[in-house]
This record gives structure tokens, sequence and C-alpha cells, in this order.
């Protein structure tokens, strides 16, 4: 075996010891143990999260691995309400906080694009406002509520259930639960989007140094 084929070898062993312990998560279900599936199935996000966007912080990578790698748009959906908790937490937005709170305060029960979002505050959002917005609008987003709710609440309470939005609607539709089955759908996503990447980056590499 060259050296070449060892590393092709190492990439897809690796991704079968990950699928094997994802694999394992449909198994607690079975057994009844749901809750600590849904949990491990966020942590295991998180650390694959953390390892593609290594410039990101924990929060940023989860949110942008579910937004990015898992083509369901549910999670870069901003639910006002979180956005807004966010806005109110930040010294930033003090002074036009009443502003802002008119147009998103009409808008709590519907899940809305961010660019749609962006388009109505920028009426009233200042340089540095705008600034943040496309750096942290994600916080506003279904993903970070996963990322709070799931990953950060459940880790440290030992609990976990799915998150129900009660009178929301996107779409003119229910929003759906964050629960086990949507979570370990878009794990699986982000597993075959990376390993697919990996292997199509080293045979790539490989082909351009056949061709020097």
């Amino acid at each position: 075996m060259t050296d070449d084929d060892l590393q092709i070898f190492l990439i897809e062993k690796y991704f079968e010891s990950i699928e094997r312990r994802i694999a394992y998560l449909d198994e607690m279900v079975n057994d009844q143990h749901t809750d600590e599936a849904f949990l491990l199935c966020s942590v295991y996000i998180e650390s694959l999260a953390n390892r593609f966007y290594q410039d990101y912080s924990n929060a940023k990578g989860f949110c942008c691995a579910l937004i990015e790698l898992t083509g369901n748009e549910l999670f870069s959906l901003i639910h006002p309400k979180q956005l807004l908790n966010k806005l109110e937490k930040n010294k930033l937005f003090n002074n036009n906080l009443d502003e802002i709170k008119k147009i998103l305060d009409p808008l709590q029960n519907k899940l809305i694009p961010l660019k749609i979002i962006n388009k109505s505050l920028l009426k009233v959002f200042n340089e540095d406002q705008i600034i943040w917005l496309n750096e942290y609008g994600f916080k506003g987003s279904m993903a970070m509520i996963a990322y709070e709710r799931i990953r950060c609440e459940a880790v440290h309470d030992m609990w976990v259930t799915k998150l129900s939005f009660g009178a929301t609607w996107v779409d003119e539709k229910p929003v759906p639960d964050i629960d086990y089955n949507l979570l370990k759908v878009a794990l699986d996503k982000i597993v075959s989007y990376l390993k697919e990447r990996s292997l199509c980056e080293r045979n790539l590499f490989l082909k351009n140094n056949e061709q020097c």
C-alpha cells in the first residue's frame, strides 16, 4: 500500500468509526434511551463542527454546520423572538431598541429568512449594528435555539426533550419540532458531506501532484 493509498484508507476508517457511533444512537432509541441519544446527537454535531470550522466559536460552528451542511432550510430561519432576546442583551442596541421592537414584535409568531429580517432592520440600524448583524445574525436562528436549548442546557441539566414552537408558523404551516429524528437526519447529512469532501480533496491533491 502506497502512502497515498494509506491516507485515503485512514480517511475512510475515520468516518467508518464515526458512522458506527452514530448508528448506535438508533439502538439507544430502540432501548428507550431517546433523551440520551438526542443529547449525544447534539454533542457529535458540535464535535464535527469544531473540526471543520476551526476558527469559529463552538456556538457559531454548531450553527453553521446545521445551516450550511444539512440542506435543511429550517435551521437558517430567524425566530424574531430569539433575535430580539439577543439584541436586548447587547448594549450596542440600547439606543434604538424601541424602534427595533416595533419591527420585530409583529413578527413574533413566524420564522423568517435572515435576508428579509435584514432589509427591515437596516432601516433603523447604524453602521456598527449592521456589522454585528452580518457577523452574528445566526444567533437569532433556529440553529442557535437548538444549540442553546439542546446542546448547552441539556448537558448541564442532564435532561433533554424535543423543542416545540406552539403557534409559530413557517410558510403557513406549524414549525416542526426539533426532536431526535430531525437532529439525527442533520447529523447524518453533516457526516456524509464531510466524508465526501475529505475524500474529494485528497483525490484532487493526488491528481494535481500527478500532473506536476
